[in-house]
């Protein structure tokens, strides 16, 4: 399986123009238990949010992100749960939530401490930082 944006870049993360328009709606859609799925090994705790970026771990065949311009917020957190990750070099990579003062609770805790160090982990979610395509690799 191949992830890529259609356009100039990946993913730029949550439509907050469309969750402002209607909030009560789409919040309660991205809270919705679809899959049962668990990263914890229990009874199914993923919501929808969390199963965009932890499903692709359950395929049997390869997945690959294939990133490009910007890679921000939620995009960054479907990028985490493939198997492989490849920017070009002038991509812009970042968990964007953590300049909100939000969690990055689609996977990110999750995934990104199984590809970094921990201490780089905490820093990217708490700052937000943007690292480029080179960088990352």
């Amino acid at each position: 399986v191949i992830l890529s944006g259609n356009g100039k870049a990946f993913c730029t993360g949550l439509d907050v123009k469309s969750v402002v328009r209607n909030p009560k709606s789409q919040i309660e859609r991205l809270l919705k238990r679809p899959s049962g799925y668990s990263s914890c090994g229990d009874d199914g705790d993923a919501n929808l949010a969390q199963d965009v970026s932890l499903l692709w771990r359950e395929l049997p065949v390869p997945v690959v992100a294939v990133l490009k311009g910007m890679c921000f917020g939620a995009g960054m957190q479907i990028a985490l749960g493939a198997d492989f990750r490849f920017a070009s070099p002038d991509c812009q990579l970042s968990i964007m939530e953590g300049k909100w003062g939000l969690i990055p609770d689609m996977g990110a805790s999750v995934l990104l401490k199984e590809l970094v160090r921990i201490d780089v982990a905490k820093e990217l979610t708490m700052t937000g930082r943007i690292v480029t395509g080179t960088e990352a690799a």
